[in-house]
């Protein structure tokens, strides 16, 4: 996922912030982008993991607890590394089934997989997200949380439910929500 300057030029001109400085722009896309993955908890470079289970005695299917798999490195059983040929792997589930049941119990059941968060998930989710963080963070604070406005005797009030603040919160919290849905429960 890249967001450029000139994307961020772009959005904030469609909201009419004209005035934030451009030798500015780089910075303010690093440190959003940091604090959205911060916030996520999450990386979008791929992540290794080492998955162990114990005593698991005649079990034959396992299931990861992440989502996003990219590859499995290495299963093993009481530290003994399986041939591919040994197991089925469905990545897309995080499923992993031994091809026969061992003849000896399972002490320890190991997998070493890699995740990571698919591009289109980034591209199509993430940085619409980030954009408006970055265009959040460029609007001048005294204009950020105005919830109202008065002039002489009249008085205006905003309903800041649909505000760009809460927007982003609950699509953080949505984000969430949705990344931790993913995780597999343990058969």
């Amino acid at each position: 996922m890249e967001v450029t300057v000139e994307d961020v030029k772009n959005i904030l001109n469609l909201n009419n912030i004209t005035k934030y400085p451009e030798e500015n722009i780089p910075s303010l896309i690093e440190n959003e982008y940091n604090k959205l993955l911060g916030l996520l908890n999450i990386s979008l470079e791929p992540v290794s993991h080492n998955y162990t289970l114990y005593n698991q005695n005649n079990r034959t299917k396992f299931i990861l607890p992440l989502s996003n798999i990219t590859n499995i490195d290495e299963v093993s059983i009481n530290l003994i590394t399986l041939t591919e040929t040994e197991y089925n792997c469905n990545l897309e589930n995080g499923i992993i089934i031994l091809n026969k049941t061992p003849l000896y119990p399972i002490e320890t059941f190991t997998v070493k997989y890699t995740t990571q968060i698919p591009e289109n998930y980034a591209e199509n989710v993430l940085k619409p997200l980030l954009l408006d963080m970055i265009t959040y963070k460029a609007i001048p604070e005294t204009q950020r949380g105005v919830s109202s406005l008065k002039e002489g005797d009249v008085s205006v009030n905003y309903d800041t439910n649909n505000s760009l603040a809460t927007t982003i919160t609950n699509r953080i919290n949505s984000i969430k929500l949705e990344l931790n849905n993913h995780q597999a429960m343990i058969l």
